[in-house]
Parts: structure tokens; sequence; C-alpha cells
């Protein structure tokens, strides 16, 4: 089984629940594994990276409002590109929320 990752791909979007996200922007950092018994290039049967980072980017354009969507979306995408995969699991993180405290990120993470 190959397992092809991309990890920490920096996003900066107007994006978040609440109205100066949308004015500020936020950080977000997306990973995602994608695993396929499978790697056959000369039959087309593999999963190309830059796709994955394209779809990732792609994800952050629409006007959604929670990681979750967000992480959905990037999974449903990826399926709908590389449909031979077994299992794709995607974590989305905002970096340094807007709230009281000081932390690293929020994150969620979808796997199927």
């Amino acid at each position: 089984m190959f397992t092809i990752s991309l990890h920490k791909v920096e996003v900066l979007a107007p994006f978040g629940l609440y109205p100066e996200e949308w004015v500020l922007g936020n950080r977000f950092e997306v990973d995602i594994d994608v695993q396929t018994a499978i790697s056959d290039v000369a039959g087309g049967r593999f999963v190309d990276y830059t796709v994955l980072n394209n779809i990732i980017r792609n994800a952050f354009v629409t006007k959604e409002q929670t990681l979750e969507r967000v992480a959905q979306d990037i999974h449903a995408a990826a399926y709908a590109a590389f449909p031979f995969v077994l299992k794709i699991k995607v974590a989305v993180s905002k970096l340094q929320p807007p709230m009281p405290g000081n932390m690293a990120y929020a994150r969620v993470v979808f796997e199927a």
C-alpha cells in the first residue's frame, strides 16, 4: 500500500464564523494523507499531489464557515479526482484562532 501525503499546506483566506474573520482573514494549515493499493503512472492510476494542492486551495475560495465543512469538501474532491484510492484523511487547522488565550491552532480531522 502507498500513502501519498501533503502536510503543512498553508492557506491565507477570509474565512470563519465571525464577521471580523472575513475582513482580517485567517491562516490555515492542511494535512492530507491518501492511501492507495496501486501506483501505475503509465496507466494513469496514481495520485498527483499537485492536484491535491489545488483541491486544498480551491476549498478556501467558497464561502464556507466551518472547518468541518472545508475538511469534508477537500475529502470529497480528492475522492472525485482519484476514485481508486482506499482511504483519505484530511486535517484542517486554523492557526492562532481569534479567541482569548494563547493557542497554536484549532483542528478538525475527517477520515474515511
